[in-house]
């Protein structure tokens, strides 16, 4: 079985090249609108990609395999804060549509959740954006549109550097995984040892 590999909000298939070459399996990236083509494969996804994967594996067991949910939400159990949280990507989607795509790009890797990475190597490929796509993605896969999903044969990962998600785990998960030295955007910022983890769980 092959293994999908889903990218996150602001990111590209190109995202997943350096884990993808440390794997031995079939694999292949690609962007969210393709994934309902795709069947009898395992998922990897981060962030955003993440859950994604959870939906479509809650939505589609038996045409989905393993799943592998990198620094991904596993969704939010009330209304309360759904609404909460829709209040924070519209803000995102309404500097979005202010900013230029650069000043939007500093302010985005300006939070604490990506402290730990070195933009400079991805963001020739982030500035080839389109503001549009991005404002419609953010807006159809906001984390205030995802219930709590938990599929049968998932693992969830995070970096140890990621204070906000290993907490958020320990409270919300049974099992899940923490990759040392590495904060939220670990396949970018250690795909060898992300390569790792996928390897062994598959």
């Amino acid at each position: 079985m092959r293994v999908l590999f889903l990218h996150g909000f602001l990111g590209s298939k190109e995202d997943w090249d350096e884990v993808i070459a440390h794997l031995p399996m079939e694999c292949l990236a690609i962007d969210f609108e393709d994934i309902l083509e795709c069947q009898n494969c395992h998922l990897v996804g981060y962030s955003m990609g993440g859950r994604i994967a959870l939906q479509m594996k809650a939505k589609y067991p038996m045409r989905f395999g393993k799943v592998i949910a990198l620094s991904a939400h596993p969704g939010l159990a009330t209304e309360d804060q759904k609404i909460k949280r829709w209040a924070v990507d519209l803000e995102w989607i309404e500097l979005l549509k202010a900013l230029s795509l650069e000043e939007f790009l500093k302010r985005w890797y300006a939070q604490p959740l990506f402290a730990t990475l070195d933009t400079s190597k991805i963001m020739q490929r982030r500035l080839k954006l389109d503001k549009n796509d991005l404002i419609a993605t953010l807006e159809k896969y906001s984390l205030s549109k995802q219930n709590f999903a938990v599929p049968h044969d998932t693992t969830f990962v995070c970096g140890s550097k990621d204070l906000k998600y290993v907490e958020l785990y320990r409270k919300l998960l049974q099992n899940y995984q923490t990759i040392e030295g590495c904060g939220h955007a670990l396949h970018l910022e250690n795909p060898n040892l992300c390569a790792e983890v996928i390897r062994h769980f598959l």
